[in-house]
């Protein structure tokens, strides 16, 4: 029987958070079947550090983006905790940028009050700081990471997490383990148009709702408001520290448009902008808006911003130069696997941390540069409770076997799932994007039964439909959710429109 005492779902930062602060006595299992998003992360972490900045305008701040829904005491848990984590990180050896006094250097975002998010490597925070905690996971001997596992099912005994159904290298395996931490990021694959890497599908959350873990929010995806189409890479994230050093937005005909819209204008918090994009978008007929920086020093901005200079330049764009054109799509889940502020969920030894769990911080909009904050905070969090409880944790003797479920499914090559993926893609892209109605609500949960349906009969034939059988629930998760809610934040509901048509046949 395979076996270890902590199983961390994901190597993104919230599980390598956990990881990394647990003692090296313990036997850590890590799994992970798709890239991580946290590296791809440009803004950086905001922590208050000016003066003139507190932890109550930092409070504030999160609680006007999220619609003042936010759980508060998640809210001071997280921003109290900030100046701990950042100097944690710094001994462990991330190097964040400094400006000329020699100081932590902190840059403005939408929806902040003060200059408070720090960065490293310019725009390229999420690889300075994973690349190196890579490296500690990398060499800590405690620590064994299983690569490419798509996950099947959570082990539940008596209300207890007990271990994961697994398949990898097309065998379908269980590990046990005392603790389980969900880490697996957010759904934004669930779209067509994403800034999230391939397979950020929500798996974890299915398998985890499945067991009869709590989830929550589930209809708050929030819409980053400008994202570039690279020529040959899909979309490309264009951090919103561009507009905090001085970037507007103009829309079709070279004009601003968030002037009357909202006081920050362009800084305004992301829902905010991303429903004005919408709406420019839609008036206009075009498929996006432009970024101008032709006002600001093209030097600065390639010093500043290295990582997406060198990507526009590759398509023949210059920062200071040329009008970028960008448009809004998929990029953070806000909702997720209920969890309090230690990590824990309603089934006993399961917890999760960071995209994938909610802990009502973010309340109906995330406050730019929070996430990767929150990683680090409740990874702390969940670390600390594993410690505190592991003596008292021990595995109950094994019954029934988990595997006689999966015993005659098949592992081989299939494109059923890529096929299933395609149908959701397209149904959630098309009505469940940054302006919805329930009619199209309606129609997407219709054509969701429909796909998950025959699904239910062979789940257990192949992995492949397990998989697409998660991917669908997610989906219908979000869904069922948004038309259970009136529009708030990122969950924006117009009046009906009419004479809509169904999906096309898929």
């Amino acid at each position: 029987m395979k076996t270890t005492d902590v199983l961390i779902i994901g190597t993104g930062l919230a599980g390598t958070y956990v990881a990394l602060n647990l003692p090296t006595h313990l036997e850590i299992t890590m799994m992970c079947h798709h890239s991580t998003n946290s590296t791809l992360a440009q803004g950086g972490i905001a922590i208050s550090l000016d003066q003139k900045d507190s932890f109550e305008a930092h409070i504030e701040d999160t609680l006007t983006a999220g619609r003042h829904t936010n759980k508060l005491d998640a809210v001071k848990t997280l921003i109290e905790n900030a100046p701990y984590q950042i100097q944690t990180l710094k001994k462990l050896g991330v190097e964040f940028d400094y400006d000329a006094q020699k100081k932590i250097h902190a840059t403005l975002e939408g929806g902040h009050s003060y200059p408070r998010v720090i960065h490293a490597g310019g725009d390229q925070t999420g690889q300075s700081v994973m690349s190196l905690l890579d490296q500690k996971i990398e060499s800590a001997n405690n620590i064994q990471i299983l690569k490419g596992a798509s996950l099947l099912e959570l082990v539940i005994h008596d209300q207890q997490a007990i271990g994961i159904v697994y398949e990898m290298n097309e065998t379908i395996q269980v590990i046990y383990a005392k603790h389980i931490v969900m880490a697996t990021g957010g759904l934004g694959d669930l779209y067509t148009h994403t800034t999230n890497q391939e397979g950020s599908t929500g798996e974890a959350i299915a398998i985890a709702a499945f067991a009869g873990a709590k989830c929550q929010d589930m209809r708050y995806i929030q819409f980053h408001p400008t994202a570039y189409k690279n020529k040959d890479k899909g979309y490309f994230l264009i951090t919103e520290a561009i507009r905090g050093v001085g970037a507007y937005l103009l829309d079709a005909h070279k004009n601003r448009f968030m002037d009357p819209i909202h006081p920050l204008k362009e800084l305004a918090p992301r829902d905010i902008v991303s429903k004005a994009i919408y709406d420019v978008i839609a008036s206009t007929q075009e498929a996006f808006v432009y970024l101008d920086t032709r006002h600001l020093k093209t030097k600065y901005l390639k010093e500043r911003f290295p990582n997406i200079y060198k990507t526009l330049e590759k398509d023949g764009l210059t920062l200071g130069v040329d009008l970028v054109p960008v448009t809004p799509v998929a990029h953070y889940a806000i909702g997720g696997i209920c969890t309090d502020l230690m990590g824990r969920t309603n089934l006993m030894n399961l917890y999760a941390c960071g995209e994938v769990a909610s802990t009502g911080v973010h309340g109906a909009n995330r406050l730019a540069s929070n996430s990767l904050l929150e990683c680090l905070v409740f990874g702390k969090n969940v670390a600390e409770h594993i410690v505190s409880s592991h003596e008292h944790i021990s595995l109950p003797s094994i019954t029934k076997d988990p595997l006689d479920t999966w015993k005659h499914t098949k592992t081989t090559v299939s494109n059923s799932y890529k096929i299933h993926k395609a149908c959701v893609q397209e149904i959630m892209t098309k009505y469940v994007g940054i302006v919805r109605y329930d009619h199209q609500l309606k129609l997407a949960k219709s054509e969701l039964i429909r796909l998950l349906s025959p699904l239910k009969k062979i789940r257990f034939d192949h992995v492949d439909h397990a998989k697409s059988y998660n991917l669908v629930s997610v989906s219908l998760m979000v869904v069922e959710d948004a038309l259970n809610h009136e529009s708030l934040g990122c969950h924006y509901k117009e009046i009906e429109k009419k004479g809509l048509k169904s999906c096309k046949d898929l």
